[in-house]
């Protein structure tokens, strides 16, 4: 079986990661700051090897032995609502995907490690193939980016995913998925993906956490899923049916 590395396995997203790959019998290892956020069925789990460090203040030689051996790293790391956003460290994401992408190059391992990253609708694709965002859009961007120093964070860390590792690298192969408004849900439904932007940030569409972790699982362990998506930026969001039922659910909740 393939061993898989989580980064960032506490958060929002990350937890429901943890459970897809365990679900599917996946051998896991996951670097946390703190295993409190972890249900015990996980921490006990006979496949489930946890770190207990922060990532950034890692020696590198300790992160290389904890990368050596895996076939694909999850990345899920992002920056605690609402104050973490304004707190240091503000690189958090961008200095996380440097230093695994460089354990990863002096493990130099034969065949390529995917790394798959955690960004966001909020960041366009920085070859540039996004659609154009009109000039309402372009304001609020630039106001975000001003205002939500994560934007910055995360703009800087898929730069370097394709800018840098780019697509000729020997040990690295990559995907960025961008989900949109990320909602909670029990368990997995319909979704799309598609290579671009689909939805305005003035009208965003909804991602489920539980889809998001499906898909990501999917990507690490589903090679033709792979080679569709490595090195693009795909973004993921519920079909529009789904957001409707689930918007339906929510107000007969409300009315019973």
């Amino acid at each position: 079986m393939p061993t898989v590395l989580v980064v960032g396995g506490t958060g929002n997203v990350g937890r429901h990661v943890l459970k897809e790959l365990l679900k599917r019998n996946v051998d896991v290892r996951a670097i946390v700051r703190s295993t409190v956020a972890l249900s015990q069925d996980v921490i006990r789990h006979p496949k489930m090897t946890i770190i207990e460090k922060d990532l950034l203040s890692m020696k590198p030689e300790d992160l290389v032995r904890y990368v050596q051996g895996c076939d694909a790293i999850i990345m899920t790391l992002g920056h605690r609502v609402p104050w973490g956003i304004f707190a240091p460290p503000f690189y958090l994401v961008h200095n996380a995907t440097k230093k695994l992408c460089t354990a990863i190059e002096t493990i130099e391992p034969e065949t390529p490690i995917k790394f798959i990253q955690l960004q966001t609708v909020g960041i366009d694709h920085p070859g540039g193939q996004d659609p154009y965002r009109d000039f309402g859009e372009k304001v609020l961007h630039r106001v975000l980016c001003l205002l939500l120093p994560p934007l910055w964070d995360d703009i800087a860390a898929a730069d370097h995913l394709y800018k840098t590792v780019g697509k000729s690298n020997k040990y690295i192969e990559w995907c960025a998925v961008r989900p949109d408004s990320l909602v909670d849900s029990e368990k997995v439904s319909d979704y799309q993906v598609s290579p671009i932007l689909v939805s305005s940030l003035l009208s965003p569409n909804e991602t489920s956490k539980t889809n998001l972790a499906y898909f990501k699982a999917e990507l690490a362990l589903n090679t033709e899923l792979w080679n569709k998506w490595k090195f693009e930026m795909p973004v993921i969001i519920n079909r529009r049916d789904e957001i409707k039922h689930a918007r339906d659910n929510m107000s007969i909740s409300r009315r019973s």
